[in-house]
């Protein structure tokens, strides 16, 4: 009985109550997913689309100026897992007042408890220990070779397996190389570039998220 107590006030819990900031674009009241898992098979998340009415984005955070006098609200609620999607969105309609609550395909997430694991899971993993057991075999016969006769020649076979090796790779990285021609600022100019290319993305990737006026964004 205890349990169950403490379960129905962790899914409670995890629940979004009540909306802020609509009007300035924070449209995604997502409550919390992880504590909604942590309750093992006796809940489920689920991510609904609620209309919301009388809200409407004011003009200094959208460049377009809205004009529905609605907004969808994207709101998660951690329910028992025996409740259907209409059951859902009945309560979400009753908690909101809106009378359009549209819950998306697969838009419940349940813990399956089987705790077995899938086949795409097995492939990835397969993959994953392919190229790590790859790149220890090579940096192994790299460090033999060194250590070994110097007389031996290198056969095609050799040379590709080096070219996984650690310490092969790491000496080409950090190597000088010699520029006859004086354009060795283009190399300094290549690398900005490219770790302004990688903040760039992780900052979309941040951005293009449900984060706090997601739509400011992709304008």
């Amino acid at each position: 009985m205890r349990l169950r107590s403490f379960c129905t006030i962790s899914v409670l819990d995890a629940s979004a109550k009540s909306t802020s900031g609509l009007e300035q674009g924070d449209v995604f009241q997502l409550g919390h997913f992880d504590q909604c898992m942590g309750v093992g098979s006796f809940g489920q998340y689920c991510l609904a689309d609620v209309r919301l009415e009388g809200y409407r984005l004011r003009a200094q955070v959208s460049r377009q100026m809205s004009t529905e006098n609605s907004t969808i609200v994207h709101w998660g609620v951690c329910v028992p897992a025996s409740c259907a999607d209409s059951d859902v969105g009945r309560l979400l309609q009753m908690t909101t007042g809106s009378r359009e609550v549209t819950i998306p395909e697969r838009g419940c997430h349940r813990e399956s408890g089987n705790g077995r694991t899938s086949t795409a899971e097995v492939v990835y993993a397969s993959v994953i220990m392919f190229f790590v057991l790859m790149v220890l075999a090579s940096t192994c016969y790299h460090v033999r070779s060194m250590y070994g006769s110097g007389s031996e020649k290198q056969s095609t076979f050799g040379s590709v397996l080096r070219s996984f090796s650690v310490v092969e790779n790491l000496r080409k990285l950090v190597q000088d190389s010699k520029d006859d021609h004086g354009l060795g600022c283009i190399n300094g100019i290549k690398s900005v570039a490219m770790f302004f290319i990688l903040g760039s993305h992780a900052l979309l990737f941040m951005a293009g998220g449900a984060t706090y006026n997601p739509g400011f964004h992709g304008e």
